[in-house]
């Protein structure tokens, strides 16, 4: 998650990179009501009001205590980041990216032609299905990528180790990650069609506390 991003603007990445970040391995988001006022609840209060900006409420994602549940109503929370409609133009950037990426082996011109297909991810089911797949193998992605995030100190031979790891991630990884982010984030659909400010986001319960109050909350909390 390299990509620089401009902190005034929020648009679908943003939404991206705060789900993946802030959710849980099932997916689901924190309810942060009885939390006490920190910088983290901040930033998980801003990533909230972009989602509601967005037609998303964060209350869809919450974890399901239902003990009539099988499986707690926790799977595929994800889903709810979907919208109705995707344009035909985001479908074919899809299918572009799908064959783009296919193995070329003998199968190639028959799994290229499955994609061309007009019945390729013609159903809701097959949207979610796929939708989900990706964002499990995104998550994986990413705890991966923040697999050092914890260290603090390390020796010279645990700091080799740190170098290397990091370089694989960057030279291999990290280009994986930005096709799946590229394709999740078209499959969310035609809701992620525009961009908010921060000041567009008060309504939506944006936090009225600036980068810079922000940062100084991180730095009292360290």
């Amino acid at each position: 998650m390299s990509e620089t991003v401009n902190t005034k603007i929020w648009n679908p990445t943003r939404i991206l990179y705060g789900y993946l970040y802030d959710s849980d391995e099932d997916g689901c988001l924190p309810n942060i009501d009885d939390w006490q006022n920190s910088s983290k609840k901040i930033g998980v209060q801003r990533l909230y009001a972009a989602m509601r900006a967005y037609g998303k409420k964060p209350e869809w994602f919450y974890r399901s205590n239902n003990p009539l549940s099988y499986y707690n109503d926790n799977r595929d929370k994800c889903l709810h980041l979907l919208s109705e409609t995707r344009s035909k133009e985001k479908m074919m950037k899809f299918r572009d990216l799908v064959k783009r990426n296919l193995r070329h082996d003998q199968g190639f011109n028959n799994r290229v032609q499955s994609v061309d297909s007009q019945n390729f991810m013609s159903h809701k089911m097959e949207v979610s299905f796929v939708f989900s797949k990706l964002m499990e193998y995104r998550k994986k992605l990413f705890a991966i990528e923040d697999i050092w995030s914890s260290m603090l100190e390390c020796s010279r031979s645990i700091g080799a180790i740190f170098e290397m790891t990091t370089n694989l991630t960057h030279e291999l990884l990290c280009p994986m990650s930005k096709i799946i982010d590229e394709m999740i984030l078209l499959l969310m659909g035609d809701d992620y069609d525009k961009t908010f400010t921060e000041e567009e986001l008060f309504q939506y319960g944006f936090p009225n506390v600036t980068d810079e109050e922000l940062f100084q909350m991180q730095m009292d909390e360290f």
